[in-house]
């Protein structure tokens, strides 16, 4: 009996280590497969964030406007200029076909001319509008039928161009233009509006009216020029007498408004005044648009 008990007690034992045994298997066996597969299949890596498209056209953005604001190199004409003005010369730009039958003609009038009558006051320069050394200056002038002169003030105004070389004296007499002429000159093709102050010597309001003007001319920098004319200046007497159409003799200060294209649109006598002069520009304005009253140039009446 106690025999059979110890067998049935024996048997039991074996059943429950052979269970836990069968388990601790099943449960490595588990976690082997997990880190195979862990092993096996990483997760992927996460990618690099890349430029949103908006990203990559701010950038293009910045990267133009910094383009646009590097300072464009000078054409070889530019940098001719700026050597002659520095020596206080004009500088008479040719512009030439070195093919063309005609060519070497013109440039040896223009050098023997300069030479013998202009040579303290002229500098030649040649643009041969072939070589592409000078296609940007070709560009920038507009000069596409040669030959043609061009002829630069110290200023840099243009005074005067010509394609006509049976009097090239005569031609070239006419780009020497008084100081005071070049100077207004330069602020026409600058497209501004000029102010042209005429004083003598003996004007007690001088001091005053120059501070009024200063004063719109630093407001106004980008749309006006001052230009001060003694009304005694032997060598302005042709700009004030001719041109102007004033005698120096009889008048006493006056100022003259002159618009962009040139043409005088009003005379202020004696004593200036900043709102007398901001209501002279806005005149200006109102005969570019052709809006107001008299004087208003095309379109007359007033735009409501």
């Amino acid at each position: 009996m106690r025999t059979g008990k110890l067998i049935a007690l024996g048997l039991f034992v074996a059943v429950i280590v052979l269970a836990f045994v069968l388990a601790v298997a099943v449960l490595k066996g588990h976690t082997d497969v997990q880190q195979v597969h862990a092993y096996s299949s990483p997760e992927p890596a996460q990618p690099e964030p890349r430029a949103t498209t908006a990203d990559s056209a701010s950038e293009s953005v910045s990267l133009s406007k910094a383009d646009e604001l590097k300072p464009k190199p000078l054409t070889l004409l530019e940098e001719a200029q700026i050597g002659a003005a520095q020596r206080g010369h004009y500088l008479v730009a040719l512009f030439y076909d070195p093919d063309a039958p005609q060519s070497q003609k013109v440039l040896t009038q223009l050098s023997k001319v300069i030479e013998a009558d202009y040579k303290k006051r002229m500098e030649l320069f040649e643009v041969p509008v072939t070589d592409p050394d000078h296609q940007a200056a070709v560009r920038l002038m507009g000069v596409f039928t040669t030959p043609a002169v061009l002829v630069f003030a110290p200023s840099n105004a243009v005074t005067h161009h010509f394609k006509d070389f049976d009097d090239v004296g005569a031609e070239l007499s006419k780009g020497i233009l008084s100081p005071k002429m070049e100077e207004i000159m330069a602020g026409l093709q600058q497209r501004k509006v000029i102010f042209v102050h005429v004083w003598p010597t003996q004007d007690t309001m001088y001091q005053q009216n120059r501070e009024q003007l200063e004063g719109l001319a630093q407001l106004l920098s980008a749309s006006v020029r001052v230009v001060y004319i003694q009304s005694e200046a032997s060598e302005e007497q042709h700009l004030l007498r001719e041109v102007i159409k004033l005698d120096p003799a009889k008048e006493g200060p006056i100022t003259l408004v002159v618009s962009s294209k040139g043409a005088i649109l009003e005379r202020i006598p004696g004593k200036l005044s900043r709102e007398l002069l901001l209501k002279s520009f806005r005149k200006v304005l109102v005969s570019r648009s052709g809006c107001g009253g008299q004087g208003s140039g095309a379109g007359g009446g007033t735009c409501q």
